[in-house]
């Protein structure tokens, strides 16, 4: 039945779907969309932005008037007391009450005003911080994809040596078949040839650390390859030696948002300070109240009366 095929269709396309995601080959690019997308820590901050922007628009609206009603209903019956004279009477009656009231703060020490400015800041250091853990992540991402690349690279060179110390080894050997070479020229051979296997070994061992540093990173442990093909845009030695340690330090000071945070920190520090010290003036508030009262004895006590 179809009720019964609609979990091996979903388990098909999952493994589908898995299969490839192990078969592309990851760009720098890929991996760093791909951890910025699924890090719990990134998204944890995301929610926290939004808790910011909530705040400040709490903030802002505290200073708006609010407005409350009420309404109650009563059935008095026996000995009761009217609420429309109260007076005590025997006779049962229904009661209803509306009520409406509306204050607004007029001034309280520039609290309200301090506390805009303070979740303002705020939000602006969610906002940097979501940006400062972000830029964290791609540094981790980008140094854990060139270990890889250095350790692929570092596995060919080392490969090439194989290949010369085994030609070297041949003709050595040719040279002692025909007694032109003694055989324990041999032995050196051999000595580096068993460095290189050894050599191969640990630059494999080495591209297996740095694929986990990356899947960590990622915090993705499925099987991937990286795509050693592209091209990465890194800027050349000549164009930094002309920099002075100064002009880097001014332009990381001015770009980088742990920078910012730490500033942003200090003027949050200060608001509220300032907006505690508000609260040592008086409060001066505008409230109004509206209400109405309706009772049937008074509804009879109007119609016994005469005109």
């Amino acid at each position: 039945s179809i009720k019964s095929l609609l979990p091996i269709c979903c388990l098909f396309f999952l493994f589908q779907n898995n299969n490839l995601k192990a078969q592309k080959a990851w760009t720098l690019n890929d991996c760093i969309i791909y951890a910025r997308a699924n890090n719990i820590s990134l998204k944890q901050l995301g929610l926290n932005t939004k808790r910011a922007n909530i705040n400040h628009e709490q903030s802002k609206a505290n200073r708006l008037p609010n407005l409350n009603a009420n309404t109650s209903y009563g059935l008095n019956f026996g000995f009761a007391i009217d609420p429309t004279t109260n007076t005590f009477s025997s006779q049962t009656a229904q009661s209803s009450q509306l009520s409406l009231s509306s204050s607004i703060i007029l001034f309280n020490g520039f609290q309200l005003k301090n506390t805009i400015a303070q979740r303002e800041l705020e939000q602006e250091l969610s906002k940097l911080e979501v940006e400062n853990l972000a830029n964290n992540i791609d540094l981790s991402v980008f140094t854990a994809y060139m270990q890889i690349l250095l350790a692929e690279e570092q596995l060919k060179v080392l490969k090439k040596q194989t290949t010369l110390t085994d030609n070297q080894y041949q003709q050595v050997q040719k040279l002692i078949n025909v007694g032109l070479r003694p055989a324990g020229d041999l032995l050196e051979l051999e000595a580096q040839k068993a460095n290189d296997e050894v050599n191969i070994v640990n630059s494999k061992n080495a591209i297996k650390t740095a694929y986990l540093a990356l899947s960590q990173a990622l915090d993705y442990y499925g099987d991937f390859e990286i795509d050693t093909s592209n091209e990465l845009n890194i800027p050349s030695l000549d164009a930094l030696k002309d920099l002075a340690a100064e002009t880097i330090f001014e332009a990381a000071k001015g770009s980088q948002p742990q920078i910012k945070t730490a500033v942003l920190r200090t003027d949050i520090a200060e608001k509220q300070h300032e907006v505690v010290n508000g609260a040592k003036y008086p409060t001066l508030s505008l409230s109004s109240n509206l209400n109405t009262r309706f009772s049937t004895l008074a509804k009879q006590r109007a119609s016994d009366t005469p005109l």
